[in-house]
């Protein structure tokens, strides 16, 4: 975690050598309570559960990893798995400064975070035919669940199957839902119907 520096007065001598006037981040600094965000002392509180063998939800355990992930970057000069763990945690600005080859991706991610959840596309839901009935088959699906320091939460980011929109919301919208709990009742049913033969 990088943080913001502190006011470094430069003497003569060393501006004569060449130091940077301009305050430079300090990694080995500790962090002053008043710089961390609601997010980052969620971060540490986690890589501290973490370090003491508390039980996480997969949610958190992956974010421990990118957190993990960030640091071996950042000592082994990695950018491609900086970018990585940075777009697992939600960084999604400084991914795309770690590694421009996914500006695209990090962009589209952006526009995700930003747009409303409950803001979906215009492209219409399909009728899904199986053994046991006809189901509305919305064309959004979940792709992961995606911790969003913003929000200081996890949300899901759902895309379209047509157009390719994303959207992070922390709730999927009720398409969605009840399409998965419709598919799950159809299997549990299959499944009883298997067994009783």
């Amino acid at each position: 975690m990088t943080l913001p520096a502190k006011e470094i007065n430069l003497t003569d001598e060393q501006k004569q050598k060449g130091f940077p006037e301009k305050p430079f981040a300090d990694p080995f600094r500790p962090p002053d309570e008043e710089e961390l965000t609601a997010a980052q002392k969620y971060s540490a509180r986690l890589l501290e559960l973490a370090a003491h063998g508390a039980r996480l939800t997969p949610e958190e355990h992956d974010l421990v990893l990118a957190l993990r992930h960030e640091e071996s970057a950042r000592l082994n000069n990695d950018h491609k798995m900086l970018a990585s763990a940075l777009i697992a945690q939600g960084r999604f600005e400084e991914a795309m400064a770690a590694d421009p080859e996914r500006a695209v991706e990090c962009d589209q991610l952006i526009v995700a975070r930003d747009r409303d959840d409950q803001d979906r596309c215009d492209c219409p839901d399909k009728e899904h035919q199986e053994i046991h009935g006809t189901h509305v088959a919305p064309s959004e699906y979940v792709v992961r669940r995606q911790y969003v320091p913003q929000r200081n939460n996890f949300a899901y980011l759902i895309r379209c199957n047509e157009c390719g929109q994303l959207n992070l919301a922390v709730t999927p919208h009720h398409a969605i839902t009840q399409y998965h709990s419709d598919r799950m009742r159809a299997i549990a049913f299959e499944k009883a119907n298997f067994k009783k033969k």
